[in-house]
């Protein structure tokens, strides 16, 4: 579904570019370089409310936000920051391009892919085809007409003349290869094959000489010769992960304890399985949402508040 035409400066000329909006359903002819927009069905997206200040740091954290929610796939995240929460994204590049060839799509005729989360307004809903566009707690869903009572606006009536900076880059994401590209790669692998054979032989000798000194760190640094003995180690290693892994995810939910605007995390401090913390309160009245929120989730062993702060003591299962 062509939706528009556009250029860099987003003015009316002929020879702007095309928008285009892409469903599973709804499948256009590209005859020439088009940007496009993918409904929800290409990708996921949710809204947290963090206590977190940089970008990176939810990046650290989007595959257990995202836990249990995502199909098999190779995904990669993109995290928006607005004034009220972070919109989080979660996309398989190599699955969109692949059921876009699928369709039918000619690909070469892409130059950007957009989210339509991103280029829709809020405050408005959309027809496509049967199903209608519709924002709900701020993430555009993709519903059957019969579940909307509102008319909408015909998505291809939509104005789509400056689309947002939030893309995937077709030629980081490309996965087609013609044939003179595919001959060239074959040869390349021929001869780097032949090259890595003749580099195998020449360093046969130096594989002997790796595996003495691989002996002599054993004896060096004490490591026990046997599989058993540490494999032992390794059992101990991966329990102590699980224990870093555990805490990780107790942190993330005790930030995530919703605070009134100016409130915030003093301290936090763990030891086992007891959790102390200290939260500046503009209110002293808050601290009982606090507490009950947090009730939820710990058994709380103390409350109190002293210094115009709330300080408790929580103790995890």
């Amino acid at each position: 579904m062509i939706l528009n035409k556009r250029n860099n400066n987003g003015k009316t000329m002929e020879n702007r570019k095309d928008v285009v909006f892409i469903t599973k359903d709804i499948v256009p002819i590209l005859t020439r370089k088009s940007d496009i927009i993918l409904s929800p069905e290409f990708y996921w997206v949710i809204k947290k409310k963090l206590h977190i200040k940089h970008l990176w740091q939810v990046k650290k954290i989007c595959p257990s936000l995202f836990d249990g929610m995502l199909s098999e796939g190779d995904y990669e995240y993109r995290v928006i920051k607005t004034e009220e929460a972070f919109l989080i994204f979660a996309y398989d590049s190599g699955y969109i391009l692949n059921h876009l060839k699928k369709m039918g799509i000619n690909t070469d005729f892409i130059d950007t892919i957009h989210f339509a989360q991103n280029e829709l307004a809020q405050n408005s809903v959309y027809r496509v085809g049967d199903k209608m566009l519709i924002a709900k707690n701020g993430i555009f869903m993709l519903l059957p007409k019969a579940l909307v009572s509102i008319e909408g606006i015909e998505i291809k009536h939509a104005n789509f003349e400056r689309l947002s900076s939030i893309k995937i880059s077709l030629d980081k994401y490309n996965l087609l290869i013609d044939k003179k590209s595919f001959k060239l790669i074959v040869i390349s692998l021929i001869l780097y094959s032949s090259f890595l054979f003749f580099e195998i032989l020449q360093h046969h000798n130096n594989l002997t000489k790796i595996h003495n000194m691989q002996n002599e760190l054993y004896q060096t640094y004490h490591l026990p010769p046997t599989s058993w003995q540490i494999a032992s180690i390794k059992k101990k290693l991966l329990s102590k992960h699980l224990e870093q892994t555990t805490l990780r995810d107790t942190i993330q939910q005790v930030f995530e304890t919703p605070l009134a605007k100016g409130d915030f995390f003093i301290s936090l401090y763990f030891e086992k399985k007891e959790i102390a913390f200290t939260i500046s309160l503009k209110e002293l009245e808050e601290a009982e949402k606090i507490k009950k929120n947090l009730s939820h989730l710990f058994t709380l062993k103390s409350a109190k508040i002293q210094n115009n702060s709330f300080v408790g003591e929580l103790i995890r299962e």
